[in-house]
């Protein structure tokens, strides 16, 4: 299967991907990681618009011997758009627990927002250190959090 990676970083063995690369995987990226791939369809490409080709190479015109101008199809990608409160740079790769959880993670000015899948932040104190964030998704995971 082919995925596109819509937000962060993902690391694959050794190999790091960036937004927007694309990623083959036996594993269900989407379900494993809620919001933050893509599936394309097996015949679903990328076309660089250095690539493109005109419209005629592709259909052949129907003017009768007019010349008509060339025209590239226009490349359409449909990406779910979400509309999510700005919490400020996702970090979550840096706490497995978080996806573990299905939780994000943010830090904006040095400051953490925990946020569960609906976009909602969870954690009621200002959180200013990674320490702080694993103690909460650990209470979090042994359900001492309320969410």
């Amino acid at each position: 299967m082919r995925f596109r990676l819509l937000s962060g970083r993902y690391y694959q063995g050794e190999k790091r991907f960036e937004k927007g690369e694309i990623i083959e995987s036996n594993r269900d990226l989407c379900t494993a990681f809620l919001n933050k791939f893509e599936r394309l369809n097996d015949v679903q490409e990328i076309i660089p618009d250095k690539e493109q080709k005109p419209a005629d190479a592709l259909h052949p015109p129907l003017t009768g011997g007019v010349k008509v101008e060339n025209i590239a199809p226009p490349v359409i990608e449909k990406l779910e758009e979400q509309v999510v409160p700005s919490y400020g740079e996702d970090v979550t790769e840096d706490f497995s627990t978080a996806e573990k959880l299905n939780l994000k993670v943010f830090l904006k000015e040095d400051i953490y927002s925990i946020v569960d899948e609906n976009g909602n932040k969870i954690n009621e104190k200002t959180i200013i250190s990674s320490n702080r964030v694993n103690r909460f998704l650990r209470k979090k995971k042994e359900g001492l959090v309320n969410a």
